[in-house]
């Protein structure tokens, strides 16, 4: 997430970036670069982000493939002042060949497959975390500074497994931990039908809500 961008030196511009990664085998034997997302990549396979990206917005703060490799979403939780985005990435193969941006989720985005989550405030950090179903076409976002930083995941559908037509289909609001500024939502996982979901809250103090900051995994 602390990415500079292609060719940069030392400085503080934050775009953050998105590493492609492949194997020749189930053991990560032969792993080899494919590509990279972000500001000013170009060529190969590269996805160039540079009109869209600005300094300190940290894309690839998270992370989440579908099953064959063929969709990406990525978070970009300091997009905004700190509402937060999530961008969703399609590939034509998998080997993540020709890679577009095909939507974004976050405050003012109006295009066809864009959703324009216009209630997201500054400091919310949606996009810490994303989880994807094995077809793609369901997403969790965490946003883990909502309520004062107790914390939200929000539940996505998509009308195909292109990430046409978003939705916003639910959310479980980090008050089911009995908690407050849990930080609910900084890990997100599905199974690979999407109707189970784990969900981290790195500050939960525990039975009986110390102040310890154990952690804690809630399973839906």
């Amino acid at each position: 997430r602390y990415d500079d961008g292609a060719g940069a030196g030392p400085n503080s511009n934050d775009y953050g970036a998105v590493y492609l990664l492949s194997f020749t085998d189930s053991n990560f034997g032969g792993a080899a670069l494919q590509g990279t997302i972000g500001y000013g990549y170009t060529g190969g396979k590269n996805v160039d982000l540079s009109s869209m990206l600005s300094a300190g917005d940290s894309i690839g703060r998270s992370v989440a493939l579908n099953a064959d490799g063929t969709l990406l979403a990525s978070g970009a939780h300091m997009a905004q002042g700190g509402k937060g985005d999530v961008y969703l990435f399609k590939f034509t193969d998998t080997s993540f060949s020709g890679g577009t941006v095909t939507g974004r989720i976050g405050n003012g985005y109006l295009g066809a497959n864009d959703y324009n989550f216009s209630t997201l405030g500054a400091g919310d950090n949606f996009g810490w975390s994303v989880g994807l179903d094995a077809r793609g076409d369901r997403l969790a976002v965490g946003a883990t500074g909502t309520n004062g930083g107790t914390g939200s995941v929000y539940l996505f559908k998509f009308t195909d497994t292109s990430f046409s037509s978003p939705s916003l289909a639910g959310a479980i609001d980090g008050s089911v931990t009995g908690q407050s500024a849990v930080n609910f939502g900084s890990g997100v996982a599905f199974n690979a039908l999407g109707d189970r979901i784990a969900v981290g809250a790195r500050n939960d103090g525990g039975s009986g809500a110390t102040a310890n900051h154990y952690g804690a995994v809630y399973l839906f």
